[in-house]
């Protein structure tokens, strides 16, 4: 009977979360001060941008799915997140899945992280010249 409660106790977040709800956060750097959100297509980018571009680290943004999924996922949330921080790119940007249960109950769930960037100037960014995807 304990089984089964602690089988239930483990099963009903993952049931409930069934809905692919995407949490998402930034953690602001100390000595940055956030515009409002805007409405621009945001640029993710597993690499850097070239030296040409002159952008400040808005901070690390993160987005992590609760249940099961597949990485293509948390792009459009963490891009929405980008844009509320008032971020143009997101740069080294890694995304793969992470274990989310204890043992021995291995649930992997898709996790996302990156630079939340934003470009000085009003420069232009070319998001597909970069071999970025564009949200």
């Amino acid at each position: 009977m304990r089984t089964v409660l602690l089988i239930l106790m483990l099963l009903v977040p993952c049931i409930a979360g069934a809905d692919g709800g995407v949490i998402t956060k930034t953690e602001i750097k100390r000595d940055v001060t956030v515009e409002p959100p805007h409405t621009r297509p945001v640029c993710i980018l597993q690499g850097s941008l070239p030296t040409a571009y002159t952008f400040r680290e808005i901070g690390r943004i993160k987005a992590t799915k609760r249940t099961y999924g597949g990485v293509d996922e948390l792009n459009g949330p963490i891009a929405d997140e980008a844009r509320r921080v008032d971020a143009d790119a997101i740069i080294n940007y890694i995304a793969d899945q992470r274990f989310k249960s204890p043992l021995p109950w291995r649930v992997r769930a898709p996790t996302g992280m990156g630079v939340a960037v934003q470009l000085v100037g009003g420069q232009a960014l070319d998001c597909a010249a970069l071999r970025g995807q564009s949200f």
